[in-house]
């Protein structure tokens, strides 16, 4: 998944392997395809929710707790998220 130029320093500092990057959720994700071919902002329901199903997906995969710990590269984008 691509990165911002800081995440990999950030990872590597802190001892974490995960990361979430939140452009990389928009482009690959179908709901944002229309708002991205229409080059328009992403709404913040739309980012939000993308972004929380990335967060909940390794609980629900039963990863431990400590498997948890990661970055989030480009959020928030608004002033409301």
């Amino acid at each position: 998944m691509p990165q911002g130029v800081s995440t990999p320093l950030i990872l590597k500092a802190r001892g974490m392997t995960r990361s979430v990057c939140v452009s990389s959720l928009l482009s690959s994700a179908r709901e944002a395809r229309g708002y991205i071919d229409a080059g328009e902002m992403m709404p913040d329901h739309v980012v939000g929710d993308l972004l929380q199903e990335a967060l909940l997906l390794p609980a629900s995969m039963g990863h431990s707790a400590t498997e948890l710990h990661l970055v989030v590269d480009g959020f928030p984008r608004t002033a409301v998220q």
